[in-house]
């Protein structure tokens, strides 16, 4: 977080901007970016964005992803960052009503590294941001503390979840990745696992047509630009 004195720079959390055709770019990702009230309007988190950005690209990242918190944040990242919307995804909110008609899809529960491998081959041949097993370690974290977690699906090898419940009971599905044959009964599978009615859930872009929602952006990159037909995924804002 930002704070008063003279801004310094968090490390960069390291990732990989994994191409559609398997080139991988070196990258990283920024969050949890913050200002203590008594020290806004100083400039002090454009100052650290900025740091962040110097210090690492041209170096060890060619690349760096931000994820705005809300849309209104988007210009000024684009100005902080130098950066552009790259990362798109799908929101869909789901009910068990609604998904009852299809057979569910068991989950169980796994660890990150059994998670990244099945992830990494359900998007292969997509432009993503591939992250290192430390990344996908806090991911889990972040989804325990909320009582879910990371998910596979036994009986639909290739399927894989990230999960937390909210306080009002219903989920809120980091990522959920399947053929779209398998979507609903995935999220059937997790909604009966996890005795909720109710979920928000986020899809890449390209997938979940068949469920409705809408595709929006969802995160930012300096220093490269991706066209908003390639459809970028980045996955997990670690919030």
């Amino acid at each position: 977080h930002a704070q008063a004195g003279a801004p310094s720079c968090r490390p960069v959390t390291p990732a990989g901007l994994r191409m559609a055709d398997g080139t991988a770019v070196p990258s990283g990702c920024v969050y949890g970016v913050a200002t203590r009230r008594q020290y806004r309007r100083q400039g002090i988190a454009t100052r650290l964005l900025e740091t962040a950005v110097r210090r690492r690209l041209g170096h060890s990242m060619d690349c760096i992803a931000v994820v705005p918190d809300t849309p209104s944040l988007f210009p000024y990242y684009g100005r902080a960052m130098n950066a552009s919307t790259a990362f798109y995804l799908r929101t869909v909110q789901a009910t068990a009503e609604l998904l009852c008609a299809h057979p569910a899809l068991r989950p169980e529960a796994v660890r990150a590294e059994d998670y990244g491998p099945v992830r990494e081959a359900g998007l292969r041949g997509r432009t993503h941001m591939e992250w290192d097993l430390e990344a996908l370690a806090f991911q889990e974290e972040i989804c325990w503390e909320d009582h879910g977690g990371l998910f596979l699906f036994p009986d639909a090898p290739g399927c894989c979840a990230a999960v937390a419940r909210r306080e009002d009971g219903s989920l809120l599905v980091y990522e959920l990745l399947a053929s779209e044959d398998r979507l609903a009964a995935c999220l059937g599978g997790l909604l009966d696992e996890m005795s909720a009615k109710v979920a928000e859930v986020r899809l890449p872009a390209w997938s979940g047509a068949s469920l409705g929602g809408a595709i929006e952006p969802f995160a930012m990159l300096a220093g490269r630009t991706l066209p908003p037909a390639m459809q970028a995924y980045l996955g997990f804002d670690f919030a």
